[in-house]
């Protein structure tokens, strides 16, 4: 895991979800392209997926690690309930 700044100063925790390689439920009805896995960008407020997962995204400088939030599909976020 990750966490790196974008231009506009909000902080990105960056990390990897790969089903493949963990106990991860429902792995095998996963769209292909999913299966794996991708690199996930994660805000306070937006959430983001970029596929497929870069090689070696972990030893990236910072502002590659930018360029790859721009090109990464926002995803909406699941909704949390309180008990």
């Amino acid at each position: 895991m990750r966490q790196i700044r974008d231009a506009a100063g909000v902080e990105w925790m960056v990390y990897e979800v790969n089903p493949g390689v963990s106990d991860w439920r429902g792995a095998g009805s996963l769209p292909e392209g999913y299966r794996n896995g991708w690199l996930c960008f994660e805000s306070a407020t937006e959430k983001r997926r970029l596929l497929p997962l870069p090689q070696g995204w972990r030893e990236l400088p910072t502002e590659q690690l930018s360029d790859l939030l721009v090109s990464a599909v926002q995803v909406r976020r699941a909704v949390q309930y309180g008990g």
